[in-house]
């Protein structure tokens, strides 16, 4: 399920997903009900992750220091989907 995030500019709580690489149909029509952002279809090293749809700023989502997303944008795995830590 695709959410809203609160922007960090304008306080307001239409952050969405931004998505790169060529877009589905499914992923214009998600856009076009401002579900998520399209990005276009260069992947920009290190560009950001999220788009306010009320201001337009846009932000990368911060990590922690192993790297994982501290909030990721879309479910996680079940824990038995997981795979090993020792594998």
């Amino acid at each position: 399920m695709l959410r809203k995030y609160i922007c960090p500019a304008c306080k307001q709580k239409t952050g969405v997903t931004i998505l790169y690489g060529m877009p589905s149909d499914e992923a214009f029509e998600l856009a076009a009900r401002e579900l998520l952002a399209l990005g276009g279809c260069c992947i920009p090293l290190g560009g950001p992750e999220r788009r306010c749809l009320s201001c337009g700023h846009e932000w990368r989502i911060r990590r922690r220091h192993d790297g994982s997303r501290i909030f990721p944008p879309f479910p996680s795995l079940s824990d038995k989907d997981q795979p090993d830590a020792g594998a």
